[in-house]
């Protein structure tokens, strides 16, 4: 009886100190400040599990948690000129959400940088991701001193990071395509889709993810389904909403497709596959077609 108490005791303790680390586990991967000369912390590190990202993340929450979101922090860094910096970790729930919420964030005056599985760096930030991590650097200024202090603790970050992850296997059948990994977005609901696509036709029944790829020419909507069921019921939904809508010209279906010009001019191709769906704007429907095949096809 004894010995077994002392077991409870033991096993207790244990999770009390492992929860701790696990709190604490995230500030591992910040700078250290021998990496910082001349700059210091401003408080202590902001961190969020759960609801808690709601008051760090001001608007945003709601797509991390979409993804697939575990926990973050932040920490700020200020200097004697006045100068700043702020480092976002966020850990994600696997390595699909994080290439994910970091292809959310990923706009187009942005440039790839080799750094992490995929990095970007703009006019005074720098994000990328690695494993189910995404960390976003920001400066308070351009100043490329500051750039290029970015890139160093990036670098030293990601050295720091568990091994890098894979892309989505979605992503992987666009990139064959046109191997650009910043012209491809990964979602997985509504929020991503109605933010990343030009398409307002309710195509969100059912699937459980998708990829976004807008190339120069046309943009390709990608999304995957649980089952067949599903998929019909949402390939006849926007099929049928296209078909009736007010400004659909030249509209023509067939049992897995449809094809027809939007308001603007621009053609619209879809078709359905297994437990694919493919949207094509900007294409005419064989080359639309060709392309969705090409993709949609092991």
């Amino acid at each position: 009886m004894k010995k077994t108490w002392l077991n409870s005791v033991f096993c207790s303790l244990m999770l009390l100190v492992s929860s701790f680390s696990a709190a604490e586990e995230l500030t591992v991967y910040l700078p250290t400040l021998d990496d910082l000369p001349g700059w210091k912390m401003e408080d202590a590190p902001q961190q969020a599990k759960g609801d808690e990202l709601f008051s760090m993340v001001d608007g945003a929450a709601e797509v991390y948690f979409e993804y697939g979101f575990s926990r973050a922090l932040v920490q700020y860094y200020a200097n004697d000129q006045g100068q700043s910096l702020q480092i976002e970790i966020y850990e994600m729930t696997d390595p699909a959400a994080a290439y994910g919420i970091f292809s959310f964030h990923a706009g187009d005056e942005s440039q790839p940088i080799a750094i992490g599985r995929d990095g970007i760096i703009g006019e005074y930030y720098l994000s990328f991701w690695q494993n189910a991590y995404f960390v976003m650097l920001s400066a308070s200024d351009p100043a490329p001193e500051l750039l290029d202090l970015l890139k160093q603790i990036a670098q030293k970050m990601a050295a720091k990071l568990p091994a890098k992850g894979e892309r989505p296997a979605l992503v992987m059948r666009l990139l064959a395509q046109h191997p650009a990994p910043l012209d491809v977005k990964y979602i997985k609901g509504k929020l991503g889709l109605f933010n990343l696509t030009s398409f307002d036709a309710d195509v969100t029944n059912g699937f459980d993810e998708g990829a976004i790829a807008d190339f120069d020419e046309f943009e390709i909507v990608l999304l995957h389904y649980r089952g067949e069921q599903a998929l019909a019921a949402s390939f006849e939904q926007t099929r049928d909403m296209f078909e009736t809508g007010a400004t659909t010209r030249y509209f023509t279906k067939e049992a897995q497709s449809f094809s027809f010009i939007d308001k603007e001019g621009t053609p619209i191709y879809g078709v359905a596959q297994q437990s694919l769906f493919c949207l094509i704007s900007g294409k005419q429907p064989q080359g639309a077609a060709d392309v969705c095949r090409a993709i949609m096809t092991d």
